[in-house]
């Protein structure tokens, strides 16, 4: 059965018990409808919600976003800072999570940001505006100390 994601909102009054996770057994409410938007993008004043963490050794900057392609347009470029900057220029995957039709490229990676390119589909007479998701990740780079180690 393929993974499936899930958002709660924040004005849900239960919290959903975990334990049946760890004891590997099935959720009870499994056939739930998935919502892929953050519901945080409910509210039209929100740009955007980054989220950075530390996984299994690698730095890992987590970016939703909206964004909107001005009418007319079929292009636009959005750049995506990396403050404190990352150890070493990351990995990146981006992907629309919903909106418009739309491709994404990255286009540049350093340390310190991201330009994205994204490409509507086709032209539209109206604005266009997707919800993307944008994760890059920076492995540790390794130090004298830890290189000895393996030696030794």
């Amino acid at each position: 059965m393929p993974e499936q994601n899930s958002f709660q909102s924040l004005d849900d009054e239960s919290i959903p018990d975990h334990e049946h996770l760890l004891a590997n057994e099935p959720a009870e409410s499994c056939d739930q409808e998935i919502e892929l938007e953050p519901p945080i993008f409910s509210d039209e004043s929100i740009r955007q919600q980054t989220t950075r963490s530390w996984v299994d050794g690698a730095d890992c900057l987590s970016v939703s976003a909206r964004v909107v392609i001005p009418a007319g347009a079929d292009r636009e470029v959005v750049h995506i800072p990396i403050q404190p900057a990352f150890a070493t220029v990351p990995d990146v995957e981006a992907f629309v999570i919903s909106g418009a039709d739309m491709r994404i490229r990255v286009t540049h990676r350093q340390k310190f940001g991201l330009r994205l390119e994204l490409v509507l589909a086709k032209p539209s007479s109206e604005a266009a505006e997707s919800i993307i998701e944008i994760v890059s990740l920076s492995k540790q780079k390794e130090t004298t100390c830890q290189l000895r180690q393996e030696a030794a």
